[in-house]
């Protein structure tokens, strides 16, 4: 695998095979039977790897809503052929992680430095996405599953329990990453609660254009906006149709994620406005990610550009382009975005979403049937934080372009109200770097926990992750994703091996018996009217309040929607 890629994905290594081929069970699913792939002797675990939820999206179905597989085949299917969705990631956030990595180990930030790297990065823009694109697994035909499953639950008799399921969306800003992660360390927990384990699916979905395109142009041309969680979609229609096949009960379906996973996550919540049932009774969203786009028409900018790019002039051209071109043109597209770019997340359609999630949860417009889990990072915006923003009228056009048409009488209040421009620690920061930060740590992360946590009428679970790895002087974005994928190396967790292992039973608890429990630690406190959460610090777990439950997260659930304020 190349250097560069290898930096942004994480791939699960190999589970050993301990027994023959023949020896593997395979489930039926009607348009194929799978074969597990794997038997993994140390966690007693079979794995049905790389299993397809949807027909290939490309030609007519590429910017479309995914089908279902169709037909029946008695052909078996081990999945030894898998693949990761096109993708890529802008330079400039490259800038801004290198940046981050400085800001975190006290090295004084140095401008000419970040501006040459961006300036090389730009330059070799080709050389770098034709590197990422290197990876033989990158294809467009990627909408698979994994399925995880304990052998005790697998062999279960006919007519038992069905085991409770947690179902992994990825993170990764809507653009890069995969489903590949090495689950052992969670379904070994899970086991703390009792019983067998838990089955553990984790999903791929369309990624940058070919997931996240949308505006009325592109609508207009007959393409589906918001395809990539559609797929998570029919990903989760799917565990709800064939879970049963490998022992799992579909009425026990936890989904949990981080950043642009919690993100999809929160908009599963909110689908349809309340009005269809979701596929899953519980959800964990770690750093909530949600970016809310003010004006629909800024997407046909993205849009435009990537035909551009691809060198054509329309949908129709460009669902005939071959798939290496279009790959191509979506990663060029990605790696040159700047730190504010708004398209590719998830926006208003009206229909699966009909609003912003923070409206509509003020509305009673979502799934209050969902019990609900969250947390997010001491400071989660560093990788996310310009750092070319120098002054105060940089600081005011930074979320002009990020929140396209916005209000200046909305962007006053953001620079003068809330963050005020007294750059001398009063207001929790004495330069422009914090400033931004901690705006980017409301609005994009901490907020959105605070707008559920409101809408569940406080009946939720909160916790914050506080305990830096290294020489850091603060945990950031992701620092949590060890502790929740923790398989038991701890130098993986800075040695905090206690933590991690408490981190990873809150959580499984929590999907088994919808309580989070963990032995030896505190009792997790219910949200409630006080905003009581947990705080994992490098002290141990602690009582805290939450330091989102302020009337500047009021402001952003509605303010940037408003003319006033």
């Amino acid at each position: 695998m190349n250097s560069k890629r290898f930096i942004f994905f994480s791939l699960a290594a190999v589970t050993p095979l301990a027994a023959s081929i023949g020896d593997l069970p395979k489930v039926d699913l009607g348009y194929e039977i799978h074969q597990a792939m794997t038997f993994d002797p140390a966690t007693e675990t079979y794995k049905f790897s790389n299993i397809r939820f949807a027909q290939p999206p490309i030609g007519d179905l590429r910017f479309a809503a995914p089908v279902p597989p169709e037909g029946i085949s008695d052909q078996v299917n081990r999945g030894e052929v898998g693949a990761v969705c096109p993708q890529a990631v802008p330079v400039a956030s490259l800038v801004s992680e290198s940046v981050k990595r400085d800001y975190m180990t006290g090295i004084p930030f140095n401008e000419t430095a970040a501006a040459l790297l961006l300036e090389g990065l730009q330059a070799n823009l080709t050389g770098f996405v034709e590197d990422i694109l290197s990876d033989p697994q990158i294809n467009e035909d990627c909408l698979f599953l994994d399925v995880v499953v304990p052998k005790a639950v697998f062999e279960r008799p006919s007519g038992a329990p069905g085991a409770p399921v947690m179902v992994w969306i990825f993170g990764g800003g809507w653009i890069f990453n995969d489903k590949n992660e090495d689950p052992s360390g969670i379904i070994k927990a899970s086991k703390s609660s009792g019983g067998d384990g838990v089955i553990y699916v984790a999903l791929n979905y369309r990624l940058g254009t070919l997931g996240w395109s949308s505006g009325p142009k592109f609508q207009a041309e007959g393409g589906t906006p918001n395809a990539g969680l559609l797929d998570q979609r029919l990903g989760l229609e799917w565990v709800q149709k064939h879970i049963s096949k490998f022992g799992g009960d579909p009425n026990r379906v936890t989904l949990f994620g981080i950043s642009a996973g919690g993100g999809s996550i929160l908009h599963h919540i909110t689908a349809y406005g309340g009005q269809k049932s979701v596929p899953f009774k519980q959800a964990y969203m770690a750093s909530l990610a949600h970016k809310p786009s003010v004006d629909p028409s800024a997407f046909d900018d993205a849009w435009t550009s990537f035909l551009e790019t691809a060198d054509v002039s329309s949908l129709k051209e460009a669902r005939a382009l071959p798939s290496e071109a279009v790959i191509l043109a979506n990663a060029l597209k990605i790696g040159r975005l700047p730190m504010t770019f708004a398209a590719y997340v998830p926006t208003v359609d009206g229909d699966l979403v009909p609003d912003h999630p923070g409206i509509l949860l003020a509305e009673g417009k979502f799934a209050k049937d969902v019990k609900v889990m969250t947390s997010f990072v001491k400071n989660e915006f560093p990788s996310g934080t310009d750092p070319f923003v120098n002054t105060d009228e940089e600081f005011a056009q930074y979320f002009r372009e990020s929140f396209p048409g916005v209000s200046e009488s909305s962007v006053d209040h953001i620079i003068n109200a809330l963050y005020p421009p007294t750059l001398d620690g009063t207001h929790g920061y004495d330069n422009q770097y914090e400033r931004l930060l901690q705006a980017g740590n409301d609005f994009a992360y901490g907020c959105n926990t605070f707008y559920l946590d409101k809408a569940f009428n406080n009946q939720t679970h909160v916790f914050q992750f506080s305990v830096p790895p290294g020489d850091q002087k603060e945990a950031a974005h992701a620092d949590d994703k060890a502790y929740l994928y923790y398989t038991g190396d701890p130098s993986t967790v800075g040695g905090n091996s206690d933590l991690a292992v408490a981190f990873q039973e809150y959580i499984t608890s929590f999907a088994v018996t919808g309580v989070p429990i963990a032995k030896a630690w505190p009792e997790f406190p219910v949200y409630g009217q006080d905003a009581h959460i947990l705080n994992f610090t490098t002290d141990g777990i602690v009582a805290a309040t939450d330091p989102y439950a302020t009337e500047t997260c009021n402001w952003w659930q509605f303010g940037l929607f408003n003319s006033g304020n």
